[in-house]
């Protein structure tokens, strides 16, 4: 639960927690799903789910879509989140040059960059970017930017929640699957041109990539059900015929050679308009090197012979888009039944449910539809209460240990220092209570009275501490090396007190300046305000290594009355 609250899925492009992700992707007249176990250093791929939208006329697209998606539901019991794809054709997309690479601040001048390329307001729309290339010796970046109105995106998110499914995540088909195809070493590694074609049934999407990086793309208004109603008027057969036909036979046709003719001029024509947009785009980007594959998803890979056909009409190699080719990648495994899946495309719903590392930050859920999880942020509440009544708890418990600790600490030292004192106090003054306290009582009562003791020769006027002090002052210590090695306090007959001091006087400076730095010495004793010399000047001899030795009589000054 805790993972669930506080912790984000990704740090940069490493997992952090294992999660379970549906990938849901509406495409014309089907739904697809991918469910996928994403874990810390691969994703398994534990689903692989399609649903047929109702051909009740009496409902809406977006009804029959809501009920397709709540009944592919009912078969994904457990998952973490879901990921949905919106089609390209309500996009409008702009290609940009920045120069940065830092995705926060590209995201902040976003708006302003893109506003005046935008044939709507941008308030009433929703933005984000992929990026497409670094240019290193520039410093440059090049950005995709995709930008939905408002209206649109809800209109889509309806036939979600109409079906009871929130999404958590919002893209765009297109770079599902140019996501899927960045995964995919065999079409990574196409070099120079390349075009991705997404079939429709009344619209097909065509995406032109160079050197792997997704430049243009355009969506053309004709579709597998354009070619089928050109048919329809040119030859006189019914629409629903012709479908089937397509369906058993594909491009090519049963019926006699000008109804074969008829099909194939449609579907050439059909090739013709995807040659005129390739055209377009080379003009566009000043491309002029060729085309190296063309990669069909969806209605042409259910069209038996569609592909062969463009390839022999264009003289390009063209090919399916192979999704299968998904567990190639090395972080990808699969747990599935052996399961038939048919023409069944699911080329958007995997890319939608495992974005590549440079799509992993778009997301259209921003501003207006920002997904707020009201039950978790009440958990979060919940959650950071109990912390941190649990933290203060912690730290009084804590602290009672520590207090308990520093008790017995305390006992264990109190009772170190009784013994302590017991060694060195007077038997005869041993407290009856032994603490520490009791002890230290009795010590100051010691104290005084050896204080009173020595109070009584304050008469003779003999003061060592006073004596010491001025001494102290006058060597100075601090400043220079001298040391006292015999020091005499006598009281004399009359009255008077004299000091005789003897000792060692060393320069800091060396040798050769012990005599001239004692002279400031010699001088502060005969400057002093409690010493007067008996014997002046003061008796003082070099020893080598030694320094100055020196001899001083001193006698105490009378204080004033």
């Amino acid at each position: 639960m805790i993972k669930n609250i506080f912790l984000p899925e990704k740090i940069g492009n490493k997992r952090i927690i294992a999660q379970r992700i549906v990938g849901l992707a509406l495409q014309d007249e089907t739904v697809t799903l991918t469910l996928v176990y994403a874990k810390r250093s691969k994703t398994i791929i534990e689903e692989l789910l399609s649903e047929k939208l109702s051909s009740d006329v009496n409902l809406s697209y977006a009804q029959r879509a809501s009920e397709a998606i709540k009944k592919i539901m009912l078969h994904v019991k457990n998952f973490d989140q879901i990921r949905i794809a919106i089609p390209a054709s309500i996009v409008t997309f702009k290609e940009l040059q920045v120069p940065f690479d830092d995705v926060e601040k590209i995201r902040m001048v976003l708006d302003y960059e893109i506003e005046s390329m935008l044939p709507f307001s941008i308030s009433n729309a929703v933005i984000d970017f992929i990026i497409t290339k670094h240019n290193k010796e520039q410093k440059s970046t090049q950005v995709l930017v995709a930008a939905v109105q408002n209206q649109d995106l809800q209109a889509e998110l309806d036939i979600y929640t109409q079906a009871g499914v929130e999404p958590n995540h919002i893209t765009i088909d297109l770079f599902a699957t140019y996501g899927l195809y960045k995964q995919i070493s065999d079409y990574a590694s196409i070099e120079k041109g390349s075009i991705l074609v997404e079939v429709g049934e009344t619209s097909t999407r065509i995406a032109f990539l160079q050197n792997g990086e997704l430049r243009l793309t355009r969506t053309m208004p004709r579709g597998i059900i354009s070619i089928v109603k050109n048919i329809s008027e040119e030859s006189g057969m019914d629409v629903e015929k012709i479908k089937e036909h397509l369906d058993l036979n594909g491009v090519n046709s049963l019926g006699g050679d000008a109804l074969a003719k008829i099909f194939q001029n449609q579907f050439i024509n059909f090739f013709n308009d995807i040659q005129f947009t390739l055209n377009s785009f080379s003009l566009k980007l000043n491309f002029y090197d060729e085309i190296t594959k063309i990669i069909f998803t969806q209605k042409a890979n259910q069209v038996k012979g569609f592909v062969k056909l463009c390839s022999d009409t264009l003289q390009i190699p063209c090919e399916s888009f192979d999704w299968r080719k998904v567990f190639e990648i090395k972080s990808v495994k699969k747990q599935l039944k052996n399961i038939d899946y048919g023409a069944v495309d699911f080329v958007t719903a995997i890319g939608t449910a495992i974005p590549c590392y440079e799509q992993d930050q778009f997301d259209l859920r921003r501003k207006s539809f920002v997904l707020v999880d009201y039950k978790l942020v009440s958990k979060q509440i919940i959650a950071v209460v109990v912390l941190l009544t649990t933290m203060f708890l912690a730290i009084g418990v804590h602290g009672y240990m520590q207090i308990s600790t520093l008790r017995n600490t305390l006992e264990k030292t109190e009772k170190t220092e009784i013994s302590r004192l017991k060694a060195i106090f007077p038997k005869d003054h041993m407290p009856k209570k032994q603490t520490l306290q009791a002890f230290v009582q009795e010590a100051q009562k010691l104290v005084r009275e050896k204080t009173d003791l020595w109070s009584a020769f304050r008469k003779e006027r003999l003061n060592p501490l006073e004596i010491m002090l001025e001494l102290t002052n006058i060597a100075d210590k601090t400043r220079n090396n001298i040391y006292f090695t015999d020091l005499s306090i006598n009281s004399k007959d009359k009255g008077g007190v004299e000091i005789d001091v003897d000792g060692f006087f060393k320069s800091k400076k060396g040798s050769g300046s012990h005599f001239n730095d004692w002279i400031p010495i010699e001088l502060r004793f005969k400057e002093s305000l409690i010493f007067t010399l008996l014997e002046d000047p003061i008796s003082a001899t070099i020893i080598p290594d030694s320094g100055v030795k020196f001899s001083v009589k001193l006698k105490l000054k009378e204080k004033e009355k």
